[in-house]
């Protein structure tokens, strides 16, 4: 069994969101793809996949993707709510450090993408969208800081995907 055989044909770019939204800025990456889901109509489609805290799993929803932004609370040096982009390139450097709650998810996600046999897999990018977090604590909520620049890391969000050619617009609800 495969992933188009349960989801249908593989949009070739997918938007995951993880965290655990039972603690506070955690949850930031669940709560962008969210608010992308309720807000936005994408053309062409695209994947977005709220991935919680799902590690290896999130592999089905990946294949077949050409390119993959991922959205999460990044916990580094800087200040908190200080929003963070890098690109394909930057990844080793970043994930060589205990950089979120789910490193060792993504990274076994892209060492076994580097095994790969398959030259469509080995060929997928990836970018990093994210913010420093404020509170781990336990809540359902963003801290105000994460709250307060929220706003511009979907707008980062939506300028990489126009960069991959897609196009938006806002739903009306």
């Amino acid at each position: 069994m495969n992933r188009e055989s349960i989801f249908g044909p593989t949009p070739s770019i997918c938007v995951l969101g993880v965290g655990n939204l039972l603690l506070g800025d955690e949850g930031l990456g669940v709560h962008a793809i969210n608010y992308l889901k309720d807000n936005y109509n994408f053309s062409p489609e695209i994947n977005l996949v709220e991935g919680g805290t799902m590690g290896m799993e999130l592999l089905i929803y990946i294949k077949g993707s050409k390119k993959v932004l991922l959205l999460d609370a990044i916990d580094t040096e800087g200040k908190a709510g200080e929003l963070l982009h890098f690109s394909h390139s930057e990844l080793d450097r970043f994930f060589t450090r205990d950089i979120s709650a789910h490193e060792i998810g993504v990274q076994d996600i892209l060492f076994i993408n580097s095994l790969s046999d398959d030259s469509e897999v080995n060929e997928l990018e990836i970018s990093v969208i994210g913010m420093i977090p404020e509170s781990l604590e336990a809540s359902t909520s963003l801290s105000d800081t994460c709250q307060a620049n929220f706003d511009a890391m979907i707008k980062e969000v939506l300028s990489q995907l126009e960069s991959w050619g897609i196009a938006y617009s806002t739903k009306e609800n």
